[in-house]
């Protein structure tokens, strides 16, 4: 009896680890068979805001609707490939298992490593990124993750006022073209503004996201949206709450609230996605995140009013173009590969 419930004892601390994944980073890519395969990195970030030394990171890899194989995968603080004690569990060690997608359905492998804080007090990225061989091309994921370092917090913090430091980030990487060397995809990046809430969401959540491609050359201009519930492992599109075509500088910087009101009472996920087509190929990045709304969480202010137009119009003059957004911010390249 004992051991029976150490055994259930075990499954739960499993299935409650498992609970704790959150954000998911992705990329999308249309392979040459017509059908659009996904890598996902999934990173357990529940034991934000505050890391007082060794922080184990439990993560999910996932594969769907491809016959592709990962390759490579690093991860660490930001620009590091410093994890430790990586261990996958379905080997139990850090060696990992055949990575080997289905073309028909979804394959996940499952594991943890360990990071300790680079800096001793303050914000900073957890970064896992991922590599998928693509019978064409090769496309690289990465889940940038902050947490907040609290190792020494004697030392002053230098990033406590600056919400860029607190926002999640998904990257997507598309190898180049040999035979089309001029056009670059570039870092295709999704993300959410400010720190994302964590706990039950009681009130509107003001919040802005972000969709740009640094470096990008060559390509037409791509698309953001800001979706609620999509799930297109399900075929769900999901809800459309905000799109855009990219404006000449690339960078879509708008308004993606979290509102009660708009949302709806229960567990959601709420994904911005950045979509570059170039003829025939199509890529994608997104960053979804999962949030619970309160039954008696406080709606948003009520969207002002659309004037109704008049019934003869008078030909309006050209509007002036519109003010460019501000630049695109600073890219955060991981490192270079580095073999494990």
């Amino acid at each position: 009896m004992r051991t029976t419930l150490c055994v259930a004892a075990l499954l739960l601390c499993a299935n409650l680890a498992s609970a704790q994944l959150t954000d998911s980073g992705q990329c999308h890519w249309l392979q040459t068979n017509g059908v659009l395969g996904h890598t996902h990195i999934d990173l357990d970030t529940v034991s934000r805001p505050q890391v007082s030394g060794v922080l184990k990171v439990n993560f999910i890899v996932t594969l769907f609707h491809t016959s592709s194989m990962v390759g490579e995968i690093y991860a660490g603080n930001a620009k590091t490939n410093d994890a430790f004690d990586w261990v996958w569990d379905d080997t139990g060690t850090a060696t990992p298992p055949l990575l080997m997608g289905d073309p028909n359905g979804v394959k996940t492998w499952s594991g943890h490593f360990s990071v300790m804080p680079s800096i001793p007090h303050g914000w900073e990225w957890v970064s896992m990124s991922v590599y998928t061989h693509f019978s064409d091309r090769t496309t690289v994921v990465i889940l940038n993750e902050p947490i907040y370092s609290m190792v020494d917090p004697s030392k002053p913090s230098p990033n406590d006022g600056d919400p860029a430091a607190q926002r999640a980030q998904a990257v997507c990487r598309v190898s180049p073209d040999p035979q089309h060397p001029e056009q670059f995809y570039g870092e295709q990046t999704a993300q959410f503004d400010t720190a994302l809430p964590r706990t039950t969401v009681t009130a509107f959540v003001p919040m802005t996201g972000s969709t740009y491609g640094y470096g990008v050359r060559g390509l037409p201009l791509a698309a953001a949206d800001f979706v609620l519930d999509m799930n297109l492992h399900a075929g769900i599109s999901g809800t459309e709450l905000f799109t855009s075509p990219e404006p000449h500088d690339g960078l879509v910087h708008a308004p993606m609230n979290f509102d009660p009101g708009v949302i709806g009472p229960g567990d959601h996920k709420l994904v911005v996605r950045r979509t570059q087509q170039n003829g025939p190929e199509l890529s994608a990045v997104l960053l979804v995140t999962k949030v619970t709304i309160s039954p008696n969480a406080t709606p948003g202010p009520p969207a002002a009013p659309t004037p109704s137009a008049p019934d003869s119009p008078a030909p309006a003059s050209p509007a002036p173009p519109a003010a460019s957004p501000s630049a695109p911010p600073a890219p955060d390249d991981p490192p270079a590969p580095v073999a494990r």
